[in-house]
């Protein structure tokens, strides 16, 4: 019987009878042949596909779990383009926020970049450093430094984002388990308001119209994993312009409501959780936010939120695709 779930269709792409019959000589275990013609014709198209399933037997045994084929289709007609050689990259400029080492020891890192098209500046964030350099990218070839931003008194630098002249930062607790905050600065590095969000703000990003500043707290727990907070989402409404934000536009969202009974922990009968809803390149997953295998909970696991990071570099203890080696949002 064809099912009524998949891409192709009857009579368009396929030709094939709602049910039709298999008989197979008795005594017979292997498989038996079943038509179904494909409609071609010009038009290009994407890979699409049907399901077939063999049900209600009689006088036979249909061994569960292989009931359903799953049949693809490859349209004949997407040719691939053909290859012109005519897009090439070349090194243009770069530029270098300090001394990078003293020996073995790291000294500056260039780790997340945000260009605002409105000043036609590039911030970046030199967490080992702590400070927020603000580059000129009105000429790309040549690009010239305007200001360092020592950025050390407000916590420890883990991103930037600029928007139309305001320039948002993630900031670290001394305590890396304690409340962090988003500063921001003016296009010039001149602060303007500091407000507290979760525990080890990692990312940050605008909403798309603007109003809302969105930073991933990824709550991450110290080496041992005795100890750390949840995970969070924080969200800063800055509809009302800077000067006048306080923490009351400050919502913070924690996620201990989805946490498994018992704590989901591997090996106690819950395997290590997923959460679909974004983007990963950790693998195995699929889309979804990762959950690291040593994690108890939903709230203390979720490493992603909003959008994927811009990396130039990573600090010492972090993977250079995507932040914290350690887990967290």
């Amino acid at each position: 019987m064809l099912q009524a779930f998949g891409t192709a269709t009857a009579d368009q792409d396929f030709t094939c009878a709602t049910t039709q019959t298999i008989t197979f000589p008795a005594g017979a275990t292997g498989p038996q042949m079943l038509t179904i013609p494909i409609l071609d014709d010009a038009a290009g198209g994407e890979t699409e596909y049907f399901v077939v399933r063999l049900q209600n037997a009689a006088n036979a045994t249909i061994t569960a779990g292989a009931t359903d084929t799953l049949v693809y289709i490859r349209d004949n007609d997407a040719a691939a383009p053909a290859r012109t050689n005519t897009v090439s990259l070349s090194l243009l400029q770069s530029y270098q926020t300090g001394t990078p080492f003293s020996g073995t020891t790291q000294l500056n890192s260039a780790e997340i970049v945000s260009y605002d098209a409105s000043t036609k500046r590039l911030y970046v964030a030199n967490s080992v450093g702590g400070k927020l350099a603000i580059l000129s990218l009105a000429n790309p070839a040549a690009i010239p430094a305007i200001a360092s931003i020592d950025i050390k008194t407000y916590g420890g630098l883990n991103s930037v984002y600029a928007r139309n002249d305001l320039i948002a930062c993630n900031l670290e607790n001394t305590n890396p388990r304690a409340n962090g905050s988003v500063v921001f600065f003016d296009q010039n590095g001149v602060f303007q308001k500091q407000a507290t969000v979760g525990a080890m703000p990692d990312m940050l990003t605008f909403s798309p119209d603007g109003r809302y500043v969105l930073t991933a707290n990824e709550g991450e727990p110290n080496a041992a994993y005795t100890t750390g907070p949840e995970g969070s989402v924080s969200m800063i409404d800055i509809l009302g312009g800077i000067a006048g934000l306080t923490q009351a536009n400050v919502t913070t969202a924690g996620f201990t409501a989805y946490n498994r009974p018992g704590g989901g922990a591997a090996g106690a009968g819950h395997p290590p959780l997923r959460w679909a809803g974004g983007h990963t390149r950790h693998g195995g997953a699929g889309p979804g936010a990762r959950i690291h295998s040593r994690e108890r909970r939903l709230a203390h696991g979720l490493h992603y939120a909003a959008r994927k990071k811009r990396h130039c570099g990573a600090r010492p203890g972090q993977q250079a695709d995507n932040g914290h080696s350690a887990s967290g949002l």
